[in-house]
């Protein structure tokens, strides 16, 4: 049997991923007072590569929040820290708070941040992916990065044996 398709609908197709649509918003700690946070529901997840000049990359959660809009925060790429939101799978809700700001260890440096993770898996959510594999499949693929401009287009020239 074939499946028909509504071209009229053809929005409701979107190729882009929920953290593609969030890129040009990020959730900014950056002279944020402690206890500042930013919750939602997850609708994507992955891993972004280091910019140039950064010693590493970070995990991408993409959030919807209650006012419908899409936010990206960043989560610092060390593993006592992932491993608090790998096993929440989109849809679920999570938290993500400003907890402490650590006095600097070296003069001149800043202080460590603190963050508090909360969520919990909701059971509709079961058969979902999750945080971690989500961000996994970004990191075999060489990270997630800022999408393509809309409405340029890919144009193959003379040495590229690709076609688009």
């Amino acid at each position: 049997m074939t499946t028909k398709t509504d071209f009229d609908d053809y929005k409701k197709d979107k190729l882009t991923r929920p953290l593609d649509d969030a890129w040009s918003n990020w959730k900014s700690w950056k002279d944020c007072p402690v206890g500042d946070k930013v919750q939602g529901y997850i609708r994507d997840a992955g891993w972004k590569k280091p910019d140039e000049g950064e010693t590493r990359g970070q995990r991408i959660v993409t959030l919807e929040q209650t006012d419908g809009k899409l936010i990206n925060v960043g989560i610092k790429d060390l593993p006592f820290v992932l491993k608090s939101t790998n096993d929440l799978r989109v849809g679920d809700p999570l938290t993500i708070e400003f907890l402490e700001q650590e006095q600097p260890k070296v003069k001149g440096q800043n202080g460590a941040k603190i963050y508090g993770y909360f969520g919990k898996n909701l059971p509709e959510n079961s058969d979902n992916p999750t945080i971690l594999e989500l961000d996994t499949k970004d990191r075999l693929a060489g990270g997630a990065e800022a999408p393509e401009v809309e409405g340029e287009e890919l144009v193959a020239d003379d040495t590229d044996k690709a076609a688009f």
